[in-house]
């Protein structure tokens, strides 16, 4: 009992770091306010990306500008201080951090944590089980 109990909080803890980037998308320029679809990224895209096609219309960043959104495998940000870039881009890397325009705050901001609260009840119970 003891040895499936062990094997299971490994899993869980293997599944914890298994979990994958989540970023903002849409393919086409559309308005920054008007993207706001989530997807898992594939393994190995560990940015999410975002491209202002009109960086005129938008500053400061008030949701109008059009933009594209996806999960990158590299990402090359712009220089915040250069003006009059024409598609200035924007790099980060973690859970729905491409929101530039958006005003919306992610629901949970990372889903990492649920898996580390799983993996802390299942030591407890370890705990309990390995003192008995």
């Amino acid at each position: 009992m003891k040895t499936l109990i062990i094997c299971l909080i490994v899993a869980v803890l293997f599944l914890d770091f298994a979990y994958s980037l989540q970023c903002y998308f849409c393919y086409e320029a559309i308005e920054s306010k008007n993207c706001r679809a989530l997807k898992n990224c594939s393994e190995g895209l560990g940015f999410c990306k975002t491209t202002v096609h009109s960086p005129d219309l938008g500053f400061p960043f008030t949701g109008e500008e059009l933009i594209t959104r996806d999960c990158a495998k590299s990402c090359e940000q712009s220089d915040p201080n250069t003006m009059g870039e024409t598609r200035p881009v924007f790099c980060c890397n973690i859970d729905a951090c491409n929101s530039r325009g958006l005003f919306v705050q992610p629901a949970n901001g990372s889903t990492s944590g649920t898996g580390g609260s799983v993996a802390l009840a299942l030591f407890v119970i370890l705990l309990r089980v390995l003192h008995q």
